[in-house]
Formats: structure tokens, sequence, C-alpha cells
């Protein structure tokens, strides 16, 4: 699964409800094993294979990521799918994207688990001619057991990051510290916002 052509973008989607440190990491660890131009970062307005919808709003969201990103000046965001007004698909997406950046060279972001379900995707076949893939492996999914699609992948080992926009919204419904979990900024604009349930900080 050796790629043949060299992607220009990583197109890293998600709900990123919210962006986590996790989310940086693994970008930033893409970018140091391929010689990416850019990591496109695509907030998903609702996941087609996802029954929740995320709980903070598109605008919150891509708000996160653009004060999360705003320091990387390899890290890119795109309004394609927050902009959606029904169930996006990732061919959908990178149509659009093939549309309107033509010298271009795409490749998406997905973890070993979510391309073991690759044949559910929607236009599955013309996905693959379109675009390229980077495989986050984790431990469980070999590469060997991947879908029998004539894909144009690349691998890189995946760092274990025990953290996720759930238990960041979890802990902060209960009240508890999600510093060391997200950038800064982000925290600051969930406070600010009170987003997930966050209670506004008494003033003595």
């Amino acid at each position: 699964m050796t790629s043949l052509r060299e992607p220009t973008t990583g197109v890293f989607g998600g709900s990123f409800d919210p962006i986590h440190l996790g989310h940086l990491l693994l970008a930033r660890d893409v970018l140091e094993a391929i010689p990416l131009r850019r990591i496109l970062f695509v907030p998903a307005h609702q996941a087609p294979l996802r029954a929740n919808q995320p709980m903070a709003s598109g605008q919150d969201r891509l708000d996160m990521i653009l004060s999360a990103t705003a320091n990387e000046p390899r890290f890119d965001v795109s309004e394609l799918e927050i902009n959606a007004t029904e169930v996006n698909y990732t061919i959908d997406t990178v149509e659009k994207l093939v549309g309107v950046f033509p010298e271009e060279r795409f490749a998406l972001i997905v973890g070993a688990d979510q391309l073991m379900k690759l044949p559910q995707w929607k236009r599955v076949e013309e996905l693959v001619e379109l675009t390229d893939f980077i495989c986050l492996e984790r431990p469980g999914y070999e590469l060997a057991s991947l879908p029998r699609l004539e894909l144009n992948c690349l691998s890189i080992k995946s760092r274990s990051i025990q953290v996720s926009s759930s238990e960041i919204r979890e802990r902060l419904q209960k009240g508890l510290s999600v510093e060391y979990m997200l950038p800064n900024p982000v925290l600051e604009m969930i406070q600010a916002r009170r987003l997930y349930g966050v209670q506004p900080i008494e003033s003595h």
C-alpha cells in the first residue's frame, strides 16, 4: 500500500467537539512523517456514520479549531462541511475540495479502525480514485486485513493518546478540570461561551 503519488494536503475530518491536544499531536505527527504542504481540518456538520449530533454548534466548533491552529502555519481549516445544510458524505467533501483546489493532491487522514469500514462509505469506488489515504495504525488493526480496495495508502504509527472529546465534555459537565487536555485558547472560549454545560465563574 505504498503511494506512487505524493499528496500535498492531508484532510483531517471529524466532529472536533471540542478539538483537543490529541488531535493536534496527531496532525503534527502526520506532518513529521509525510512531507505534506498542509493539514486541512474539516469539521463535520453531522458525521454520516454517527447517530449523535455534536453538542457545540458548528460555528463554536469552527471557532475553537481556528483558535487552536492559529499559531501553526501548516494547519488550515475548511468550512465546507460545517456549512452544509444536510448530511455531507466524504465523497461530497472531496469532490468539492478537488473542484476548489485542482492543483492539490489530497489524502484523507483516518485511523485503521475507520479504514476497516471503508466499504460502507458512500460511492467508495469513486472516492479511492479521487483521494489518497493516510492510515493511522492502531493496535488490533493489521494493514494486511484492511479492505481489498485499490487504495493509494500511506501508513504511519499512531501514538496512543488517552484523551477524547467525549471525556472532555463529560468532565466539563461534572465541573472537573480539563487543564492539559485542551489548548488554552479553546478552554478560554468554552468558558466564555459556557459550552458543554460550563457554569459561569462566580465573583466574590
